[in-house]
């Protein structure tokens, strides 16, 4: 037995044995399925397909997939993750999210970029932690040369077109992307910052993007 294995013993979510640090059966029914949900934005549906608003004006990405609603053990385990670095309780999720790799084949994984002064601050960069995760056990590449040339200001309380404006040139390429990228990170909730590297993207070369994430804040419309 190794020391990590040794030090990977319990259930993130409550503290119990359980092997490799994997959630036990109890805690995993905690997680808050989205249930029925718009298959580009992840709002809550009452029918399948899309909703009202992707209808009029699709999304900039061309697939989600988003398991969890933001909220209970879910919040919890990623706010352990982000904020404290807490890796085993990302991976547990990690561990428990099965995405679509089959559906729509992404040549590589893309984290939403940090700015390096945040990333300095911070010490952890979640994102790019879970594309490593994901790379692994999907056995799939990773496609590192877009970066966050400016800090912006918070996007909480700004309106769909004020989000635009501040991401608008945030990131920059190195080289060309792969034709098919899924981009990757812990929660989306209007969705801004996804659309603009789609937009990035798609405009170095890229045909299709799948935006993969842990879990949606619900915004009733607003996304």
């Amino acid at each position: 037995m190794t020391l990590g294995t040794l030090f990977n013993l319990r259930c993130p979510g409550c503290d119990q044995a359980q092997p490799h640090g994997h959630l036990c059966p109890v805690c995993s029914q905690f997680l808050s399925d989205l249930g029925q949900r718009c298959a580009l934005c992840a709002e809550p549906l009452q029918t399948t397909g899309l909703c009202g608003h992707c209808l009029q004006s699709a999304p900039d990405w061309d697939a989600l997939h988003i398991p969890w609603r933001f909220d209970g053990l879910t919040r919890f385990l990623i706010h352990r993750y982000k904020y404290q670095r807490d890796r085993a309780a990302g991976h547990a999720l990690l561990r428990q999210w099965h995405p679509p790799v089959h559906q729509h084949t992404p040549q590589a994984l893309l984290a939403v970029p940090m700015h390096h002064r945040k990333q300095a601050r911070s010490g952890f960069n979640h994102a790019d932690d879970m594309v490593q995760f994901l790379s692994k056990s999907q056995q799939l590449p990773i496609y590192r040369d877009m970066t966050r040339q400016r800090s912006t200001r918070p996007l909480e309380g700004l309106n769909k077109a004020e989000r635009k404006r501040e991401l608008k040139d945030c990131f920059i390429l190195k080289s060309p992307p792969p034709e098919r990228v899924a981009i990757i990170d812990d929660v989306m909730t209007t969705g801004s910052t996804v659309a603009e590297i789609t937009r990035t993207l798609k405009r170095h070369g890229t045909r299709f993007v799948t935006v993969w994430a842990l879990a949606r804040t619900p915004l009733s419309g607003s996304s």
